[in-house]
């Protein structure tokens, strides 16, 4: 059994990021925990729990040992293999982080900016949902048309801004001109060359 760099909760840390099962050795009076082994468990079987780990003081590096001790399971390829999946972006303390708990009463409140007054607001995701023929589309050109006008009742309203319209090319015309007049301010996304080749980006499906 052979020391490695890794404490016990980065280790099982390591184990759920590798979708590895372990489960406490109850019958131990340190700490000991039976896991699969990332490296032979193609062979063992789902069941095993061939990789013993083994803290003897609470926080310091933990022993790893493999039943099978080939020289695949050599301990430290071991402690390798479940060291490379640990990232800084790993839950809890695999990377040296605790989980904390900030009150509400210390986080500042800000006002909301709004690009629809009370329906949407700026700078967040909006979906706009339901069944067909409700007229999601018609709603969609109409906002694009305020928008680009400034008329939209909201933060923006007085301050005529550029709208991306995004969808399949036939509906470009109708939204292009809704009542006969143009809008400057809509624009269809695409993708060009330096040649001025250009190509509208259309869902695909």
């Amino acid at each position: 059994m052979t020391a490695s760099s890794l404490t016990a909760d980065q280790t099982l840390e390591a184990c759920r990021q590798l979708g590895l099962r372990y489960e406490p050795d109850l019958r131990q009076s340190d700490g000991l925990w039976r896991a699969q082994c990332p490296l032979c468990i193609v062979y063992t079987g789902p069941e095993s729990r061939h990789l013993e780990i083994r803290e003897h003081t609470r926080g310091a590096p933990v022993r790893l040992s493999c039943r099978n001790r080939g020289t695949e399971c050599a301990p430290t390829v071991i402690a390798d293999h479940l060291e490379a999946s640990l990232t800084p972006d790993s839950i809890g303390v695999s990377a040296g982080r605790v989980i904390s708990a900030e009150s509400f009463a210390s986080i500042r409140t800000e006002r909301t900016s709004w690009l629809w007054a009370g329906r949407i607001p700026l700078r967040a995701p909006t979906l706009l949902v339901g069944r067909e023929k409700l007229g999601k589309s018609t709603l969609t050109v109409a906002l694009a048309a305020g928008i680009s006008r400034g008329t939209l009742a909201g933060d923006l309203q007085g301050v005529p801004s550029s709208v991306l319209l995004r969808g399949q090319r036939r509906e470009h015309g109708q939204a292009a001109a809704p009542g006969g007049r143009r809008r400057s301010g809509c624009h269809l996304p695409g993708v060009g060359s330096p040649r001025g080749d250009r190509r509208p980006c259309e869902p695909s499906g």
